[in-house]
């Protein structure tokens, strides 16, 4: 499948808008946390509503403005209270289309139709970065940066992430490995320090080595981007936060790491790359084999 959306208005207008010029996009929306509760099966496929997919089906067929508002107010009321359900609805809808282009522009329409804060969207498309079909996964994140509204001036906002991580915390969860992955190949740094403060860390000095350690390598990118340093140029410094973070306790830490090296193979060296291979947490390790893949090819490149 193609690339889909990569970035949203922060409200739905914007979205919908974007999901027009899109080629093969889609759009989601709000759920509580519970949301695959109620919209998959216990093999995580979505399970079609043959009402919900008629009516996207009608909102398809017309080019009546009227009575496409009227047949959005149809689906409006078959998600009342069922916000869960929609989503589940719309990302089959999508996926099981062989109109790309015209399934999207339904989607931004019901999209567009439903004014939903951005953290329940969030939360709702979380639980789908599990989804068993490719290319709802696929979606989602891409959706999920859309949320991210990240611009040339700005990083990614990753506050609802914090803020479904605090939940999964305070009720003695953990995230998902596919929510931290999905944040750390968005933007390694603001992943980890929203993953620290989602975690609600109280050890000021456990905090300052991550906060610091993460200062020093955004620097140098910082300085590469702006030619104070060459595209590839290294400091000492940072091969030591990187040493120093990939022997931290949390593997959340680690996997900052590992997702930098993999992006940036050489600030790899072969001390830090010999100790993740072998680390405790399965992402690490898959995240740090394609480090290692990269930083081989590069040794081996003239």
């Amino acid at each position: 499948m193609s690339q889909v959306i990569g970035s949203t208005y922060r409200h739905f207008r914007f979205r919908f808008n974007t999901t027009l010029r899109a080629v093969a996009t889609i759009g989601v929306i709000v759920v509580p946390a519970s949301a695959s509760e109620e919209i998959s099966k216990a093999d995580g496929q979505i399970r079609p509503d043959v009402a919900f997919q008629s009516a996207l089906r009608d909102v398809s067929e017309t080019e009546n403005n009227e009575q496409r508002n009227e047949r959005l107010n149809r689906i409006q009321d078959l998600s009342v209270g069922r916000h869960d359900h929609m989503i589940g609805q719309l990302l089959w809808y999508y996926a099981t289309s062989d109109e790309k282009v015209k399934a999207s522009s339904v989607v931004g329409r019901v999209l567009d139709h439903h004014d939903v804060p951005k953290q329940t969207s969030v939360f709702a498309l979380i639980p789908h970065l599990d989804d068993r079909d490719a290319s709802v996964r696929e979606m989602t994140r891409s959706l999920l940066q859309g949320y991210e509204e990240r611009s040339a001036s700005r990083p990614p906002d990753f506050s609802a992430y914090r803020s479904f991580i605090e939940a999964k915390i305070r009720t003695g969860g953990e995230p998902s490995d596919s929510l931290v992955r999905h944040m750390y190949e968005s933007d390694p740094g603001t992943a980890l320090l929203a993953i620290m403060r989602g975690y609600q860390l109280r050890d000021p000095d456990e905090m300052k080595l991550i906060l610091w350690a993460e200062h020093v390598v955004a620097d140098l990118f910082w300085k590469r981007r702006h030619g104070f340093l060459g595209p590839k140029a290294v400091e000492p410094a940072v091969i030591r936060q990187l040493r120093l973070l990939a022997q931290h306790e949390r593997w959340w830490v680690r996997m900052y790491v590992a997702e930098i090296l993999r992006r940036h193979p050489e600030l790899a060296r072969p001390q830090v790359l010999e100790s993740l291979q072998d680390d405790a947490h399965p992402l690490v390790r898959e995240t740090i084999l394609k480090a290692t893949e990269k930083h081989s090819k590069r040794s081996r490149d003239p």
